[in-house]
């Protein structure tokens, strides 16, 4: 390395992390300017398509493009401000497969479990809509594609970053309430909503604090959202999606989620909490016994 490349790498080891973690979040957005002029043309021509089909592919597109933002931009940040290899924030494959079925598991305990509970109550009404395997298909995609950036932004960048400096309680509640600050701009937005999303913040987290995989928490948030919308039929996060059941919620809002869906009922705040003291207990007993 040159003198002058010794300057440049001194310069971006300084950066601290609370600089790096606001900074992130512009350079994305910027990075995603080209995709306006693209979302321009897509208006134009997608009056021609399906409607379901037209609503679909814009959900893909976007979580396509902000993928391709959000893994750029983090990729830049790790390699010139961390200094590390962009496969140091959590990609090792070892055990992949364990980490999806326990997220899995743990999705149907939460959202499965609770849902159970919530029409036992008739805190919400089920019932069968239908939906093509092409729109199956995207939303597959879709929701894949949000669970890798989220992630790779909320956990691998900003709670690793945060693992630096500050001890893990501290660093998983920090990124838990900057991941439910980030939904501040969604529809149907309240107080218990709120909670919730900072409450999956530190579920999505806990494992990631002890293990430092990602797997876990990609898996999860897949999960997660798409049992959520496009199987059960609520909104997520105040988005409603295409799905094969229709989700109908009660009058009492704190019960049932209201039109925030599952994540903004009391159902997902204990159920959600039960599992962080769960996997906390469990990941600091193996730590220990290892």
């Amino acid at each position: 390395m040159n003198s002058s490349e010794d300057i440049v790498a001194a310069n971006t080891r300084t950066i601290p992390v609370w600089a790096r973690i606001i900074l992130i979040f512009p350079v994305t957005m910027i990075l995603g300017i080209p995709f306006f002029f693209f979302e321009f043309f897509f208006e134009s021509i997608k009056g021609a398509l399906p409607n379901e089909l037209a609503v679909s592919l814009d959900l893909l597109l976007t979580s396509l493009f902000l993928t391709i933002c959000v893994t750029i931009g983090v990729y830049i940040f790790r390699r010139n401000l961390d200094r590390e290899s962009f496969f140091s924030l959590g990609f090792d494959v070892k055990h992949i497969w364990r980490h999806l079925l326990y997220a899995l598991i743990t999705v149907l305990f939460i959202i499965g479990g609770g849902t159970f509970v919530l029409i036992y109550l008739d805190a919400v009404q089920i019932s069968y809509a239908g939906m093509g395997a092409g729109i199956f298909f995207i939303n597959v995609l879709t929701f894949a594609l949000v669970a890798f950036n989220e992630e790779l932004l909320f956990r691998g960048y900003i709670l690793s970053n945060l693992l630096r400096k500050m001890g893990r309680f501290w660093a998983l509640t920090l990124s838990s309430v900057l991941f439910g600050l980030m939904h501040l701009g969604n529809n149907q937005i309240d107080w218990l909503p709120i909670i919730n999303l900072i409450l999956a913040g530190y579920l999505l987290g806990v494992t990631y604090i002890y293990t430092r995989n990602l797997w876990y928490p990609i898996f999860l948030h897949f999960f997660w959202n798409f049992i959520q919308g496009p199987i059960l039929g609520y909104e997520v996060s105040g988005s409603q999606t295409i799905s094969i059941f229709r989700m109908e919620a009660g009058s009492n809002v704190y019960l049932s989620g209201g039109l925030f869906g599952f994540e903004g009922s009391a159902a997902c705040s204990i159920l959600t909490l039960l599992f962080i003291v769960l996997l906390a207990v469990c990941y600091k007993r193996a730590q220990v016994k290892g």
